[in-house]
């Protein structure tokens, strides 16, 4: 059995980490906007089209999370990070290339969002499961929340940055961006390799893939907390991925945005991200894990409403608003829910249930965005994001009606977990005492 070395979110090894994802997320939300943005203005994509592209994006997510779950756990989850990075940087480069020299296609850009999809359902599952043993338990929080931070402030910036370059510079530049933010990452995750540490080990007891796929399902299954989590954010991103296959065809033709403004409305909107970020601590300090659940999923419902209602006149001030809450709302229930699957499930099978999650949750993106593309081509794109608005209420009241809603705090939601086969570990943090405190209880 090797050892595990856990460190505090100031030391080396976790800042490395956190650096390189701050770039990679950055450079992940110019190519988001940039990808639809070129199908449409480029390569001229009907609404069909673009669900497509958005499914492809996605189902991935449905495919394989199950199976890179049990592989997670198997493998150095620090190499398959850096190999999965190298490789999304690859596949966007390539695309860069093939639109400067003319070889873009429609069926060229489906097939890079499926490869650098699957990539990224491998990279998340590794990542999540590589934080949660890379630090020290009272730390988990308070790592959670920095990089998410990150990620909202690159939610905030990337949009605009990357609407501005494919209005200036074409879509080429914001493709490379990516990719060049991509091999930051790697090197970056190169060096979060604590002192004298080596990576999460392969648990003792080897698991066959369709015994390790159950073991993750049945973990969640048999758990309410865990059940309602996963199953009300599966409705909603249901809902999601009918905005993300039309909202970039809604904004542009019925309201009249072009690539610079759509970028600069969603980027103003993604303030959102950084505030609820930034708030989390003291809002799940005064509501609890529960409450805080709750209240998020009713903003998103709220901000899907707006998305739908957004018209000709008020088009860009609702579509503004309903990005603003939405992403506001992100961050408070994501820093929860992932900081109580770390604290209420044991490392030895973290990865396959940080799989089960991604298969759960995201899974139904690519449905959701078939269902958004074909109610588009039929009644049009307002009748899709009426549908978004239906299933955010839907899984807004089902976690409004759990159990998980009444958790005060992570201490209180931690049990012991049946999974866990290893002997128990002391956490070795490498710097003394955590810069930042839990920041719930």
């Amino acid at each position: 059995m090797k050892a595990t070395v856990r460190v505090g979110v100031g030391s080396r090894a976790f800042e490395a980490l956190w650096v390189g994802q701050t770039v990679s997320a950055l450079g992940t939300q110019v190519s988001m906007v940039a990808l639809p943005l070129i199908a449409v203005l480029v390569l001229h994509a009907g609404p069909f089209e673009l669900g497509i592209l958005a499914a492809l994006e996605t189902v991935p997510y449905l495919v394989l999370s199950l199976p890179a779950g049990v592989f997670v756990d198997r493998t150095d989850r620090r190499r398959m990070m850096i190999a999965c990075d190298v490789a999304r940087a690859a596949m966007l480069i390539g695309t860069g290339v093939a639109i400067v020299t003319g070889y873009l296609s429609m069926s060229l850009l489906c097939v890079v969002a499926l490869v650098v999809g699957s990539l990224s359902v491998f990279f998340s599952v590794a990542y999540t499961s590589y934080v949660a043993t890379l630090l020290a338990a009272d730390n988990l929080v308070a790592g959670n929340q920095r990089l998410e931070l990150s990620e909202s402030a690159a939610q905030v910036i990337g949009p605009t940055i990357g609407g501005t370059i494919l209005q200036v510079l074409g879509g080429a530049a914001a493709v490379l961006l990516d990719g060049l933010s991509y091999l930051v990452s790697a090197v970056a995750i190169v060096a979060s390799r604590p002192t004298g540490a080596v990576d999460r080990a392969t648990p003792r007891r080897q698991i066959g893939l369709f015994d390790g796929i159950g073991e993750g399902l049945r973990r969640v299954v048999d758990d309410r907390i865990l059940r309602d989590l996963a199953g009300s954010t599966a409705v909603l991103n249901l809902g999601s991925g009918m905005i993300l296959a039309v909202v970039v065809l809604f904004a542009t033709t019925e309201i009249g945005l072009d690539a610079a403004g759509f970028g600069l409305v969603y980027g103003l909107g993604n303030v959102g991200f950084l505030l609820g970020a930034m708030s989390v601590g003291v809002l799940t300090a005064r509501l609890g894990v529960g409450r805080t659940f709750a209240w998020s999923t009713f903003a998103t419902a709220g901000a899907m409403v707006l998305i739908a209602l957004a018209g000709s006149a008020t088009g860009a001030v609702l579509l503004l608003a309903g990005r603003f809450i939405g992403a506001a709302a992100t961050p408070l229930f994501n820093i929860n829910a992932l900081s109580l699957r770390q604290a209420r499930v044991s490392h030895a099978i973290m990865g396959r249930v940080n799989a089960t999650f991604l298969f759960i949750d995201w899974g139904p993106l690519p449905v959701g965005s078939l269902i958004g593309g074909t109610l588009a081509t039929a009644l049009g794109p307002r009748a899709a994001l009426v549908a978004a608005a239906t299933c955010g209420i839907m899984g807004a009241i089902w976690i409004g009606t759990s159990p998980a809603a009444r958790l005060r705090s992570l201490a209180e939601a931690a049990l012991n977990d049946p999974s866990d086969d290893e002997p128990a570990e002391r956490p070795v943090d490498d710097r003394g005492p955590a810069l930042d405190p839990p920041l719930v209880a």
